[in-house]
């Protein structure tokens, strides 16, 4: 399941069910070749211009796991 509402998630870990959010994605995109160590560095710049809420540790925490891929 791939969700940022936090209920949602919530339930998808009740029924154990795994769940990726939008930081997660970008970090699988990586790892997984779907997207360069740059795209992928490119997209998490570009979260901040979103309605989508991440904070700024947990932006610099994913930055850091992309740039050590």
């Amino acid at each position: 399941m791939i969700t940022d509402d936090q209920r949602a998630r919530n339930v998808c870990r009740r029924i154990s069910l795994k769940v990726l959010d939008a930081l997660g994605l970008v970090e699988f995109a990586k790892k997984h070749g779907v997207v360069t160590k740059e795209e992928a560095l490119s997209l998490l710049e570009k979260i901040p211009s979103t309605s989508l809420y991440i904070t700024p540790e947990l932006l610099r925490e994913a930055r850091a796991e992309i740039e050590q891929q």
